[in-house]
C-alpha cells in the first residue's frame, strides 16, 4: 500500500502555489531522497509520482514518468553533490525548503526500510544542501514519522 503523504497534518496546511517556481526543486529534493540507497522503492515511486501529481494537475502517468526520468538524468549528469547543492539555489524560500524536506522525510518513510546509516545521511545531507542544521532536520524528520504513524 502507498503512503499517502498528505497525512502528514503540515503537508495538508503548506498549500505551495509556486509549483512552477518551486516544483523542480521539491520534486529534486524528494527524488535524491528516494535514490539515496541506490534505488528507488516501488513504494518510494507511488509517493513520488503522488507528489508529482499533486504539483502537475492533469498530469498523465507517462508524463509523471517522464518527470521522473528527468530527474534521473540530471542526477546521473551533474552527481549527486551538485544536486544537493543547487537544492538551496533552487529553493530560495524558507517555508518551501521546510516543506520540501518533509516531503523527503515522507518518501524516506514510504517503504517502511529506512535505514539511518544511508538514508538517514542522505536526508541530512540534504538538509545541509538547503541550509539546515542538522538538529533542525532530525525535528523535522521526527515530526513527519510522528505525523504519518498517527
Amino acid at each position: 500500500m502507498a503512503l499517502d503523504v498528505t497525512k502528514s497534518s503540515k503537508a495538508k496546511k503548506k498549500k505551495v502555489d509556486h509549483s512552477q517556481k518551486y516544483g523542480p526543486g521539491i520534486t529534486m529534493t524528494s527524488f535524491l531522497m528516494a535514490s539515496s540507497n541506490g534505488e528507488i522503492s516501488e513504494e518510494e515511486y507511488e509517493v513520488l509520482a503522488q507528489l508529482l501529481s499533486g504539483m502537475v494537475e492533469g498530469a498523465t502517468y507517462e508524463q509523471l514518468n517522464e518527470l521522473l526520468e528527468g530527474q534521473a538524468a540530471m542526477l546521473e549528469e551533474n552527481g549527486w553533490d551538485a544536486c544537493v547543492a543547487s537544492l538551496g539555489e533552487m529553493l530560495d524560500n524558507d517555508e518551501v525548503k521546510k516543506l520540501a524536506l518533509e516531503l523527503a522525510a515522507a518518501v524516506a518513510l514510504s517503504d517502511g526500510d529506512f535505514s539511518e546509516d544511508q538514508e538517514g545521511e542522505a536526508f541530512l545531507g540534504i538538509a545541509d544542501g538547503m541550509g539546515f542544521d542538522r538538529e533542525a532536520a532530525k525535528q523535522i524528520f521526527e515530526q513527519v514519522a510522528e505525523d504519518l504513524s498517527a
